[in-house]
């Protein structure tokens, strides 16, 4: 009888242990510094927030640069950066980024440059760019296995994007819609074993032509004979090891 108490006294004290019952230290997101830039003036205002969905809030019309660095910021969550109306730069880097809501940067309509390299991003979901007029997107030195079907398409005034320095291996031209402003595709530093027929037959344009791509120091041994179907001479192949 004495042993059967025991034992029940044990994992009862087993149970409270794993649960945290009885623990009175409760677990809290830990608080981000965040810079804000206003034009003309290259001194940032510091402030420290206790989650993301504050930085929002603090945002007023004079703001054109918002700067996250070194922040224990795992995911970006949705609404986190909504309703920016006048920033035209969000730079989110070296945070630890795991993963980015659809709907994080919803309404950031003068939002022209978003930054979230050094993070550790594994997959761009369709979704996440939608209704934004970035022309510059930068996703390198994460940890990008995976892009989704038409996960750019939305971003129909994008000139620049740079995944280089990820874990790709294959490129898809279905991650792309018709990229009339696209001029710079960085892909360097991947495990990219082939070019597809037609690569980048939907981002080249008579007007708007892509000029740069950049596939150097990945693992390239097949390029389909019709991978540049629809190039021109006012294109330029760029470092593409061959």
């Amino acid at each position: 009888m004495l042993k059967a108490a025991f034992i029940h006294i044990v994992l009862l004290l087993v149970f409270i242990s794993a649960s945290g019952l009885g623990n009175n230290n409760t677990t809290t997101a830990a608080a981000i510094d965040v810079c804000f830039y206003v034009e003309g003036d290259a001194s940032p205002v510091r402030k420290t927030f206790a989650n993301s969905t504050g930085v929002r809030k603090f945002i007023t019309e004079r703001h054109v640069k918002v700067e996250i660095h070194d922040q224990p910021l795992t995911k970006v969550h949705k609404y986190s950066f909504t309703g920016m109306r006048h920033v035209q730069e969000l730079i989110i880097w070296d945070c630890g980024v795991i993963d980015v809501e659809a709907g994080a940067f919803q309404g950031s309509l003068s939002l022209r440059k978003l930054d979230l390299r050094g993070n550790y991003l594994e997959r761009i979901s369709t979704g996440i760019f939608n209704h934004l007029n970035v022309i510059d997107l930068n996703l390198s030195y994460n940890k990008v296995k995976t892009i989704e079907t038409e996960a750019f398409n939305p971003m129909i005034f994008l000139k620049k994007i740079d995944l280089s320095s990820n874990l790709i291996s294959n490129y898809s031209p279905s991650w792309f819609g018709r990229k009339h402003f696209l001029r710079e595709l960085h892909f360097e530093n991947n495990s990219i074993g082939s070019l597809p027929e037609n690569a980048f037959s939907n981002v080249i344009d008579t007007e708007f032509a892509l000029t740069d791509i950049f596939f150097s120091f990945n693992t390239i041994s097949n390029i389909h004979p019709e991978t540049f179907k629809g190039w021109s001479r006012r294109n330029a192949y760029q470092k593409i090891p061959h």
